[in-house]
């Protein structure tokens, strides 16, 4: 058995590490992070004699990880807005383009038409 002070100091910096990639907007290596903290939990869970939660209450209490996951939340809701943002753009694109470039065939929904 690991002691709890080692494991609380693994998932903050799995949680570090999450922050790192929520900044510099690298997504691809979030799933593997998660998965890593979520490992570390289990590791609680499954042996509660030896890890009481008391004690691991105890040892997050000395740590800044409830402010690093507040955090975390925060970046995650700006970014998948960000994100929504620019998948709306892509959306409206898509749809001028396939209203104005169909290829003249009159099914066009707007007309163009020059005044002399």
């Amino acid at each position: 058995m690991e002691n709890i002070e080692v494991l609380v100091t693994k998932f903050r910096e799995k949680t570090l590490e999450i922050l790192d990639c929520l900044n510099n907007g690298k997504f691809e290596g979030l799933e593997a992070l998660f998965s890593d903290r979520e490992a570390i939990i289990e590791i609680f869970k499954k042996n509660p004699q030896f890890y009481t939660k008391e004690k691991i209450v105890e040892e997050l209490k000395k740590t800044d990880i409830m402010e690093l996951d507040d955090k975390i939340k925060e970046l995650t809701v700006q970014n998948m807005r960000d994100i929504k943002g620019k998948l709306d753009n892509i959306n409206k694109d898509k749809f001028i383009r396939k209203k104005y470039y169909n290829g003249f065939s009159g099914n066009s929904m707007f007309f163009n038409k020059k005044i002399y």
